[in-house]
């Protein structure tokens, strides 16, 4: 079947049962990419701040950060308006390089987002314990609590998802908004005094190695940034929403982790900034008490809440579109009434609750790092691959400034690559074991499927 046939196939206009349901719009696609991205703004401004203890290079690591992802947008962008298919990277990379090098990065890929929904649900219990420090010990518990009743909702429908996820990505776009009027408008001494070195060592070379490093907690703040390329055939019009949900969701996510992170260098010096569990919430406690800090707290457990809907939304999508192709069990690629891949919902929730049990915030992390650089060298060299071997594809987008800002990509992911490596060379070591797994994993799949055929 062509790619083509295969959308139409899989998709319907109504709420027919047994198909994806085409209800989605702009709106949507941006809410998506903010609430993927909700969870850096609690504690990754104080783990840059741990590698990087200068004001001025913490807010040019968000800079650069945010360049980043606005050259994978153009890079991603190209394939999505092009190859407007669900599961995203999964159907490029099957695209460019096969079934099997869309097995790999379909599987890398869901991995290390149920990772990632794993390591930001535990900081559920973690903010709740800045006013009730009885509740931080059952933060294991509370995560796995709100991912099974954040699975029933989903499991409801899209549209039900689609509705809660524009209202707290906006509720906490403003939340933020008001935190920074409040930093810039406060009358009290701006922090200053000495910084201490930015990495054990000094030097140039010490100091970016510490860069790199801190580019690991910043690629995950940015990493969802492609979240609107897993819905492409739930949208409406996927060929022009979907650049424009990228680079207007990186846009306002650089927009907002710069204000964010000068306002909390404006109140805290950076010590106890790299020493907060909750930066927004201490700096909120200078600014305004502990009522308001408090409040401050409960508005970050719903922010946290609309980040785990938007995770449990696009995550089980990689899996839908692997069994739809045959590359995981087929009962994976039914979609209920609602328009929901039920089964593949169920079965990441399970997932993002084994993750929850086996590792800590900053070890799974790492882990969704170290993947997720691996899947963009790829889906960058499917840019360049399929420019020179299909010249006469259709392409609604073209990546500007091709051949240059594609390399550039792939220059500064190998840095990255570097940078994690030397930064967190176990946890790297454990993300390209899973990568290994797909090997067997694959086989094992092939085995199954030629079974059923005999």
């Amino acid at each position: 079947m062509t790619e083509a046939g295969k959308a139409d196939v899989a998709v319907a206009s109504g709420p027919a049962p047994g198909a994806l349901h085409r209800v989605l719009g702009l709106g949507f696609g941006i809410a998506i990419v903010i609430g993927n991205a909700v969870s850096a703004t609690f504690n990754t401004s104080a783990q840059v701040a741990q590698v990087l203890s200068d004001g001025t290079l913490i807010l040019l690591a968000w800079a650069v950060g945010g360049l980043y992802a606005f050259l994978g947008a153009n890079a991603q962008a190209e394939l999505g308006a092009m190859l407007p298919l669900e599961g995203g990277p999964y159907a490029y990379a099957r695209h460019a390089y096969g079934e099997y090098g869309g097995f790999i990065v379909g599987w890398a890929d869901w991995i290390a987002n149920s990772a990632a929904v794993a390591a930001f649900t535990l900081l559920i219990g973690q903010s709740l314990a800045e006013i009730w420090p009885a509740v931080g010990r059952a933060s294991g518990s509370i995560a796995a609590g709100s991912v099974i009743v954040f699975a029933a909702l989903n499991w409801i429908g899209i549209r039900v998802g689609d509705g809660v996820q524009k209202a707290m990505s906006a509720l906490w776009a403003l939340v933020l908004l008001a935190f920074v009027v409040a930093a810039w408008a406060w009358s009290g001494p701006v922090p200053g005094g000495p910084a201490a070195p930015a990495l054990a060592g000094g030097g140039h070379l010490g100091t970016l190695t510490a860069f790199l490093v801190a580019q690991r907690f910043v690629l995950y703040a940015y990493g969802g940034w492609n979240a609107p390329l897993y819905f492409a055939e739930e949208h409406r019009d996927a060929r022009r929403h979907l650049p424009r949900a990228m680079f207007g969701g990186v846009a306002l996510m650089m927009a907002l982790y710069l204000l964010v992170n000068a306002a909390l260098l404006r109140v805290l010096p950076v010590e106890p900034l790299r020493s907060s569990t909750l930066p927004l919430v201490t700096a909120t406690r200078v600014l305004a008490g502990e009522w308001t800090a408090a409040a401050l707290v409960i508005l970050t457990v719903v922010a946290l809440l609309g980040g785990l809907n938007a995770n449990i939304l696009s995550t089980p999508r990689t899996l839908f579109a692997m069994a739809r192709d045959g590359l995981f069990a087929r009962r994976a690629a039914a979609v209920n009434r609602g328009g929901t891949p039920g089964v593949a919902l169920w079965i990441t929730a399970g997932a993002i609750l084994a993750f929850i049990v086996s590792g800590t915030y900053d070890e799974l992390l790492s882990v969704f790092a170290s993947v997720s650089v691996a899947n963009d060298m790829l889906l960058v060299l499917a840019v360049l691959l399929l420019r020179r071997r299909e010249p006469g594809r259709a392409r609604p987008y073209r990546a500007w400034g091709y051949p240059w800002t594609p390399l550039a990509l792939l220059a500064v992911d190998l840095a990255l690559g570097v940078g994690l490596v030397v930064g967190s060379p176990a946890q790297t070591a454990w993300a390209l074991a899973l990568l290994g797994c797909s090997i067997p994993a694959y086989l094992l799949v092939r085995r199954g499927r030629r079974a059923s055929r005999a």
